[in-house]
């Protein structure tokens, strides 16, 4: 019996999953989102016009990001809500870094990636 592997379909759906896109972004996404910790790497993009939303649980209602990225040119950009809907991190990709976000509302936080003409490599992680 022939199986088909999961981890590309996986990719693939994530890829086409209600974003809007200019273009796809590279086969190199990786996404890990667990309760505490998530992670996005996108290891190749070039020209991406692209934004991408997650939900990620917080229950401590505090978090840490850490960005390092590669962006050559074009805008990459995060932001992230708490669970009320208010803004506890927003800064361009561009910025290498730890940054404390601001304290918020602990539950469902919404992360957002978003993506204009980008060239270059994304990586970020958020934790508390």
């Amino acid at each position: 019996m022939r199986t088909l592997p999961i981890l590309p379909i996986f990719a693939v759906v994530l890829l086409l999953s209600g974003c809007a896109s200019t273009r796809k972004v590279s086969r190199e996404l990786t996404v890990m989102n667990e309760p505490g910790i998530f992670t996005l790497r996108i290891g190749s993009m070039e020209d991406i016009t692209n934004r991408r939303r997650y939900e990620w649980v917080n229950a401590m209602g505090k978090a840490t990001v850490r960005q390092a990225s590669n962006v050559k040119s074009g805008i990459a950009r995060i932001e992230v809500r708490d669970a009320a809907g208010l803004i506890v991190h927003s800064k361009s990709l561009s910025q290498k870094g730890s940054f404390v976000a601001a304290a918020g509302k602990p539950g469902i936080w919404k992360i957002l990636l978003v993506l204009d003409h980008a060239t270059g490599s994304v990586m970020f992680e958020i934790k508390h």
